[in-house]
């Protein structure tokens, strides 16, 4: 998981999680007062540093991930960390 990203620039403009062999997927983030500001259920579906079409101000954000891979599909793993958003 990258721990910087900068949306509307020309690169590195989305967050989220890649790897191979992830059977179940979901991925959380919220603000430092805890307001969800993204879900998402698939790993191909980045947060673009928006929250209901708005951008997200610069700053620090926490997600978590939790997925199954296909390997051990009955337990579930979780990676939580935090992201900066720099405009």
């Amino acid at each position: 998981m990258p721990n910087v990203f900068t949306p509307a620039q020309d690169n590195n403009n989305f967050f989220g999680a890649e790897g191979s062999g992830i059977k179940d997927y979901e991925m959380w983030v919220y603000t430092r007062e805890g307001l969800l500001v993204f879900h998402s259920e698939s790993m191909n579906d980045r947060w673009d540093g928006k929250h209901k079409g708005e951008n997200c101000p610069q700053g620090t954000y926490t997600y978590r991930v939790a997925y199954k891979t296909v390997a051990e599909p009955e337990s579930e793993m979780e990676v939580v960390g935090t992201v900066t958003i720099l405009r």
